[in-house]
């Protein structure tokens, strides 16, 4: 693998995972480097699953690596068909492995590779490549292309002639000399490479300074994420303290959603729910702030339906991770900073108050303030005082509140309530550690925006209703201290889109964005959170994404139906 100079980051596209012999060993001389806020990028297509045992072997060969083994392992849980993302070493290394169809999975890929891995994928036993030729036909080796800067450097595992020559048709120049793997060469086509139709084919930026906009999950984990790349963050919030709206949240479940075609939500929860796990295993106490859990899956529309079991859950205090994010190297936190309006001057916003006083001056802005986020985007200006060039106008999103019951565990209550959390029509979830004692948490309720917020006892009267349906053993268990009060609730507010999916990335059209947007989570901040926060920063970096390009898409800030531009 070539010197990586002084990029910081550097991303490889791997066009066969096999055994992760590979990236091992560039992982392991990855870690030579000592330089802070540099990152691995390391994205691997895959024809099939690998062996598990063969894989951690092929790790623990290399004994640089075996500080981190057990990172590894507990991340790596198999592989299904699609996107999967490993961070390690605190975030300076992430492993992207596609597991599909070659073709589809370089169509998912929007980055500029700075290495190419081409591994041959014809037939030991047909030594010409005519059998596998097809795969790396003409076309194929174009998509390939696309993915390539003037420089991008090609390592050719035991190519085929017919290979070697359409490599040369593509642009990429060869060098004579042949090495035990292979072949070497640069891509340098004669012609000039485009990629302007592609939305997130850039050169990585270097990183400078950013200021965010709301300091709830999606502000403070779009902050962290920023921070880890070398970024300068400053996180501004009306409130003194941090999560003070829905991010306050006293302890929550976060669990995949679930669909019979494994669709569009479906999909991008299991991403966001492997990211979080990641996070919260790095950042956070095992069993205080959050616990990986099994939840059971209920049905009380249909009794007669089996359970299902998410085997890959959690509960999570979302306040600790909040915190946990805001206190990384990097991120710097303002509460009772009320942000008004923006100003836009050559290379730099400058973030005002109502009576016109600067709060803080950053290159980039992310504007992540729920129910602020609209209203604050219409006062975005250039120093001339016309709006920004290219900024979207973004609709109204839609508020809702919710109210949750929550009590201290009695003794007598562990033979009625359930080991496991259940999910179903609300959630119920006990055995949470809460200063000193156990609690059980339940709910929550749904209000829409602008019907009146109904009072406490209504809601904690709706939320014993569906308990009844979810576990009546529970709820009967429960109902003493409903009727005496013998219990608390939170009450909070959550902003979800028209479509019911979170907006994240550039809020500007053309090639170099200055705002961008992480918002309308809905109730599912926790499974989004993170998951937008890594979607935000490999955009603006440049970076490979999480999940694949046509699932990023539909996140867009900017997408049809969300907004409209100027």
């Amino acid at each position: 693998m070539p010197a990586w100079g002084d990029s910081s980051v550097w991303r490889v596209l791997d066009t066969e995972f096999a055994d992760g012999a590979r990236f091992f060993a560039c992982w392991a001389d990855w870690l030579k480097d000592s330089r802070p806020h540099r990152v691995l990028h390391y994205v691997a297509l895959a024809s099939r699953p690998p062996d598990t045992a063969a894989l951690l072997a092929k790790q623990q060969a290399h004994g640089r690596l075996a500080q981190h083994a057990a990172e590894f392992a507990r991340q790596w849980n198999g592989l299904e068909p699609g996107f999967q993302r490993l961070e390690l070493c605190a975030g300076r290394v992430l492993l992207t492995v596609c597991l599909g169809h070659l073709p589809a999975m370089l169509r998912e890929q929007q980055f500029m590779a700075d290495a190419i891995v081409l591994a041959d994928p014809a037939d030991p036993a047909d030594p010409d490549g005519c059998a596998g030729a097809p795969l790396w036909d003409r076309w194929n080796l174009k998509a390939l292309a696309r993915l390539c800067r003037r420089g991008t450097s090609f390592q050719v595992i035991k190519p085929s002639p017919a290979l070697l020559d359409t490599l040369t048709r593509i642009g990429v120049v060869l060098d004579d000399t042949a090495t035990d793997v292979g072949r070497q060469g640069l891509f340098d086509p004669q012609w000039e490479p485009g990629n302007s139709r592609h939305l997130w084919r850039r050169d990585a930026p270097m990183p400078s300074d950013c200021a965010v906009v709301g300091a709830g999950l999606a502000g403070a984990t779009s902050a962290a994420a920023l921070a880890r790349r070398g970024w300068r963050v400053t996180v501004l919030d009306t409130s003194p303290t941090p999560a003070a709206g829905a991010s306050g949240l006293p302890a929550a479940l976060m669990v995949p959603q679930l669909s019979r075609d494994d669709n569009t939500r479906s999909r991008l929860s299991r991403a966001g729910v492997n990211l979080t796990r990641q996070w919260c295993a790095a950042l956070l106490r095992n069993g205080e702030d959050w616990a990986p859990v099994a939840v059971r899956q209920l049905f009380p529309a249909n009794p007669h339906a089996e359970p299902v079991w998410h085997a890959g859950a959690a509960w999570i205090k979302p306040g600790r991770l909040v915190q946990a994010c805001l206190d990384q190297p990097g991120v710097q936190f303002a509460g009772g900073a009320s942000v008004d309006r923006a100003v836009r001057y050559q290379d730099c916003w400058a973030l005002l108050d109502a009576d016109g006083k600067e709060l803080c001056r950053a290159s980039q802005l992310v504007l992540a303030a729920a129910s602020g986020t609209v209203p604050l985007s219409r006062r975005l200006r250039c120093a001339d005082g016309q709006p920004l060039p290219g900024l979207a106008m973004l609709r109204p999103m839609q508020e809702v509140g919710g109210q949750i019951s929550w009590g201290v565990q009695r003794n007598s209550d562990a033979g009625q309530f359930p080991t496991e959390p259940v999910n179903g029509r609300g959630h119920f979830l006990a055995h949470v550690p809460t200063d000193g004692a156990r609690a059980w948490f339940l709910g929550a309720t749904y209000e829409f925006a602008p019907a009146p917020r109904p009072d406490e006892t209504t809601g904690h009267r709706e939320n014993l209703e569906r308990l009844g349906q979810l576990l009546p053993a529970t709820a009967a268990a429960l109902a003493e201290r409903f009727q005496s009060g013998d219990l608390r609730s939170w009450h909070g507010t959550r902003c979800t889109t028209t479509d019911r999916l979170p907006a994240v990335g550039p809020m500007q059209t053309g090639a170099a964005p200055c705002v961008w947007m992480s918002a309308g989570m809905g109730s599912r901040g926790l499974t989004y959170a993170v998951l937008g926060a890594e979607l935000l920063a490999a955009q603006l970096g440049g970076e490979p994404l999480p999940v694949a390009a046509s699932l990023a898409r539909l996140l867009l800030a900017a997408r049809p139906g969300l907004s409209d531009h100027l």
